[in-house]
């Protein structure tokens, strides 16, 4: 298992050109299609990744509880994705 040091949650996120790891978490969580999806779902299709989701999830990604559900909301960065 790779080790994380602390640093900026970009360069920790290996982002690669033109955000690439960002794009392909969006695309595999919302598994191409335009609906909300609840946050544990998003987590469980991303965990194959082998990169962490909390980064996608807290700092680019809109999350709202609805019904005391978690939910990552399509927004226009997730469309554009």
């Amino acid at each position: 298992m790779e080790e994380w040091h602390p640093g900026s949650f970009t360069k920790n996120f290996s982002w690669g050109p033109d955000l690439k790891v960002l794009h392909e978490m969006i695309r595999v969580g919302f598994a191409d299609d335009f609906a909300d999806v609840p946050r544990s779902k998003f987590r469980q299709r991303v965990r194959n990744n082998e990169r962490p989701d909390y980064v996608a999830l807290n700092f680019f990604l809109y999350n709202e509880t609805r019904g005391g559900v978690d939910y990552v909301v399509l927004d226009e960065l997730v469309f554009q994705a």
